[in-house]
């Protein structure tokens, strides 16, 4: 079978190219698909994740900017389709024009959408009037676009509930990894994993964090991402709150398993997450986790003080009163990690990827 992924990118350390080197990895190895993947960076750069050396990297090289950007993306993505022949197209880009292919694209395959983020980040992102317009008019196009896929794949039933898309197939992200021990949670250290960006909320982090290092000053608090443009920011907080002792700011890493493995809880303060890899791994490990039940992702993976701890979004109070009460409290710990570990074990690699070749065999079938 020769499968064709549509992405944005796959230099960065994001979960959608994690997730997209899995899958590729997978199917080539286990079910000898042929794998191709066009996506668009206008500078090549090394990937952050291995891809499998037999799925093929096409990069369309185009400048986003460019007026005529549109129409050079369609004609480039469907001369490879010509070349190519692909059974299916799978688009994995959430952006408006990863919406827009159906339209923009000829082609007999049929074309199914993976929903990786919320559409609470399109309507609820703090923008200029102008831009919050823009917005909004995408959201519309999106709205009428996504009813033209041949299947759309979500994440879980309440992203597919968002979109009002009650033909979706629900198909969850899997672990990349199944863990052989767990944190022995000895370690003073809390960590939280994400993109320097308003949807990863680390500003919403470091505030609270300064209350709890106030009454737990041995413990430290380590962040993972990608430095963006709002990282000056967050430095400029970090030395505001003079948290410069108990505060790391770390670009990611790629043996991610030692960290969690090394860590004693795992933090999410994001404003909106589509499922929240970083969360489902810190479960697999046995961190107790403790996240604000943000649009969409955390409710889905946490039962709230059985396998980690769910707070009202935007509390910061209670976030601060239960992160504080798990640092002391060993018991809790140890109860919420071994439930973590549990529930993370339904994300298994082979399961979920069965699913995906019974969605393909399903989808060729008609």
């Amino acid at each position: 079978m020769k499968i064709l992924y549509i992405t944005s990118v796959v230099s960065t350390s994001g979960g959608v190219e994690k997730i997209l080197a899995q899958k590729s990895d997978f199917f080539v190895e286990n079910y000898n698909y042929q794998i191709s993947i066009i996506y668009n960076e206008v500078l090549e750069r090394h990937t952050f994740y291995k891809f499998n050396e037999k799925a093929k990297l096409n990069n369309l090289g185009l400048n986003k900017k460019s007026l005529f950007y549109i129409f050079k993306f369609r004609k480039k993505v469907e001369e490879l389709i010509d070349n190519y022949c692909p059974d299916i197209i799978v688009v994995s880009d959430n952006g408006l024009k990863g919406f827009l292919v159906p339209l923009l694209i000829k082609t007999k395959a049929p074309v199914l959408l993976e929903v990786h983020g919320s559409k609470a980040e399109i309507i609820n992102r703090k923008h200029s009037l102008l831009r919050f317009l823009k917005r909004k008019m995408h959201l519309l196009i999106k709205s009428f676009t996504i009813t033209k896929f041949d299947q759309v794949i979500f994440l879980s039933e309440k992203s597919a509930a968002e979109w009002n898309f009650y033909k979706a197939k629900i198909i969850p992200n899997s672990l990349c990894f199944e863990p052989n021990v767990q944190s022995l949670l000895t370690a003073k250290v809390a960590i939280a994993i994400g993109r320097h960006s308003y949807e990863k909320g680390l500003d919403r982090l470091l505030p609270i964090w300064k209350e709890v290092s106030t009454q737990n000053p041995e413990w430290k608090l380590k962040i993972y991402g990608d430095f963006t443009e709002d990282t000056t920011f967050l430095k400029n907080e970090i030395d505001k709150l003079k948290l410069q002792d108990t505060v790391d700011l770390l670009l990611p890493v790629k043996d991610i398993e030692k960290v969690y493995e090394e860590a004693s809880v795992f933090l999410m303060t994001s404003r909106f997450e589509g499922f929240g890899m970083a969360l489902l791994e810190a479960m697999s490990f046995g961190l107790p986790v403790v996240s604000f039940d943000c649009p969409i992702g955390p409710g889905n993976l946490i039962e709230n003080n059985v396998d980690g701890i769910l707070i009202p979004d935007n509390d910061s109070e209670l976030y601060i009163k239960r992160l504080d009460f798990l640092i002391q409290n060993k018991e809790l710990q140890n109860q919420l990690a071994e439930n973590a570990v549990k529930k993370a074990s339904a994300f298994s690699k082979t399961e979920i990827m069965n699913l995906w070749e019974e969605l393909f065999k399903e989808v060729l079938s008609k």
